[in-house]
């Protein structure tokens, strides 16, 4: 944080006012000035403090602003399923799975939020290749992911068992993009959990009395169903969209860096995760 001292001087040859500017780093930066009208100890100070901030508007020091983004949101979306997908590891794992995996590889659909997963011991940069726009989609799915496997497993060493389960309790949870389940994007039709199978729901009694054919009849009018669906999914998401980006648009404070101006940098010391990925909160 840039930090501002002034003060101000009045005596009977004249009146005089100072600012130092303080960068995060230990740099000064300090102006001397002399008024050409006589005025109070307490107006000498309140001049002294308006020439710090000019100075600093002269010299176009921009600290972070975290809660107020430069420039506006222009989100974008796939336009249809499995069109487009982004791709990212989780890892370093410590200590590593059962079956001796350290990474999981994880891929996701834009569209219907499909998440595919698969654990290696190694991975390379060239078989994983960096797309920021991508990866931040994939790295939004891997936080969910993870939080589910720490609710499910007390050690990285139960990662490959229970790996499948944690896929399937996020592909069948709701996403609030596009106000459905991943499964029913794809298949058309809410997956059975197993909760319904041990305590059968009303949809899974209606099933086993039904015959075969008529089972077959209705899937195939679920299938037919799918697109319209997706359909309803695309206008949700557009909606959706524009809720959010109005409301992230109105912290906007456009500002424009240019070559030549002073930009403050304050290089943080790297702090470790002290918690492995999977250990319990």
């Amino acid at each position: 944080m840039l930090g501002i001292f002034f003060d101000g001087v009045v005596k009977a040859k004249g009146v005089g006012i100072e600012a130092i500017l303080i960068s995060p780093i230990g740099q000064h930066y300090p102006a001397i000035a002399r008024l050409q009208f006589f005025y109070t100890n307490n107006t000498t100070e309140y001049k002294a403090c308006i020439m710090g901030m000019n100075i600093a508007f002269d010299l176009d020091i921009h600290g972070d602003l975290i809660q107020a983004p430069p420039s506006e949101l222009h989100p974008i979306s796939a336009p249809w399923s499995f069109v487009a997908s982004g791709m990212d590891v989780i890892g370093l794992i410590k200590p590593k799975a059962s079956n001796g995996h350290r990474f999981v590889l994880v891929t996701i659909d834009y569209f219907t939020k499909w998440v595919e997963a698969v654990t290696f011991n190694a991975v390379t940069k060239k078989a994983v290749p960096f797309d920021e726009g991508a990866n931040g989609v994939v790295e939004a799915a891997n936080k969910k992911i993870k939080k589910i496997l720490r609710k499910m497993i007390q050690d990285s060493r139960q990662l490959h068992e229970k790996f499948p389960f944690a896929l399937l309790g996020y592909c069948t949870t709701m996403c609030t993009l596009v106000g459905a389940t991943p499964y029913l994007l794809v298949y058309g039709t809410e997956a059975v959990i197993p909760a319904e199978a041990e305590i059968p729901s009303l949809r899974i009694i209606i099933e086993v009395k039904i015959e075969d054919d008529e089972w077959v009849k209705t899937r195939l009018e679920q299938l037919i169903m799918i697109d319209e669906k997706r359909m309803a999914a695309v206008c949700h998401r557009q909606l959706y969209q524009q809720r959010m980006a109005r409301a992230y648009n109105k912290k906007v404070r456009p500002r424009k860096l240019e070559l030549g101006k002073v930009v403050l940098r304050q290089i943080l010391p790297h702090h470790e995760e002290a918690k492995r990925k999977f250990v319990p909160n």
